[in-house]
C-alpha cells in the first residue's frame, strides 16, 4: 500500500523516453474507508458550492470535453466532444468514428466515411447538468490547480441505477464555479473529463450533409445516468 490515506487520488503516469517527448496521462483511483460511513449528509457549504456550480454549468451556450475512460485492465477509450445549447452536440471516440445529435435526430459516421441519421426516443438537450441533485456526502476537499489555473475540490458520491454501489467523484471549481475537471471510480470504471471552451462562439455544429437514413431499429434511447449528462448523447 503506497498511497496513505483513504478516499479520491488523481494519479499521473508519465513514460519517459530518451530522444522522445515525456507521454502523461492521468487517471483517477479511490481507496475504501476502513470503517463504511453510513451517513449520507453533506456538509451544507460543500452543497451549496456544488448547487452554485450546477447553475453556473446550466447557463453555459458552448462547451468542450476530453474524456479518458478504462476498466482497470489495461482498456481505454479516450473521446472528444463538443456542445452548443440548446440541443447539439458532436463527439469523436478514437477508433470508434463520429457522432452528431441535433434534439431529436442522431448521426452516425461509418468508417468510411458515409453519414446515417437515426430518430431519437427523447431529444438531445444541452447544458443539462443534475450532478448536485443527486449528491451524497458532499464535502470539500483541497485547493488544486488545473495547468495553471486555480480550482477547489470538491468530493461527492451518488448511487449506481441498482442502488447497490456508490459512484465515487471528484469535481475540481473554478472561481466562476465552473467546472474545469471531473474525476470518477466505480468498479471497473475509472473515467476522468476536462472541460474547456466555455461558451465559445467557435463552437457550431451543424447536421452532416449526404444523410443516409438508417435501417428501422430499436430508436436510440437517452439515459437517466446524468451526473454525467454526456451519457445521454453516447447512446
Amino acid at each position: 500500500q503506497f498511497l496513505p490515506l483513504e478516499g479520491m487520488w488523481k494519479i499521473k503516469v508519465t513514460v519517459r523516453q530518451k530522444g522522445a517527448d515525456d507521454v502523461s496521462v492521468e487517471f483517477p483511483y479511490f481507496i475504501e474507508p476502513r470503517f463504511a460511513d453510513t451517513s449520507i449528509a453533506p456538509v451544507m457549504t460543500a452543497q451549496l458550492a456544488l448547487q452554485k456550480a450546477q447553475q453556473a454549468m446550466n447557463a453555459l451556450t458552448s462547451l468542450r470535453m476530453n474524456q479518458q475512460l478504462n476498466d482497470g485492465a489495461g482498456n481505454v477509450t479516450l473521446s472528444d466532444y463538443e456542445y452548443q445549447a440548446p440541443d447539439r452536440t458532436r463527439f469523436a471516440i478514437q477508433g470508434q468514428g463520429e457522432s452528431i445529435a441535433i434534439g431529436s435526430q442522431q448521426y452516425y459516421q461509418d468508417k468510411n466515411g458515409n453519414w446515417f441519421a437515426r430518430t431519437r426516443v427523447e431529444p438531445f438537450v444541452f447544458p443539462n447538468f443534475n450532478f448536485a441533485d443527486t449528491a451524497l456526502r458532499t464535502r470539500q476537499g483541497r485547493a488544486d490547480k488545473i495547468n495553471t489555473q486555480p480550482a477547489q475540490i470538491y468530493l461527492f458520491d451518488t448511487l449506481n441505477t441498482s442502488g447497490t454501489e456508490n459512484i465515487h467523484y471528484a469535481y475540481w471549481l473554478d472561481a466562476d464555479s465552473r467546472v474545469l475537471q471531473v474525476g470518477m471510480v466505480t468498479a471497473s470504471h475509472y473515467m476522468m473529463e476536462q472541460y474547456s471552451d466555455f461558451d465559445s462562439p467557435a463552437i457550431k455544429i451543424e447536421a452532416p450533409a449526404n444523410v443516409q437514413a438508417l435501417p428501422t431499429v430499436a430508436p436510440v434511447a437517452a439515459t437517466n445516468n446524468s451526473n454525467n449528462p454526456f451519457t445521454a448523447a453516447v447512446q
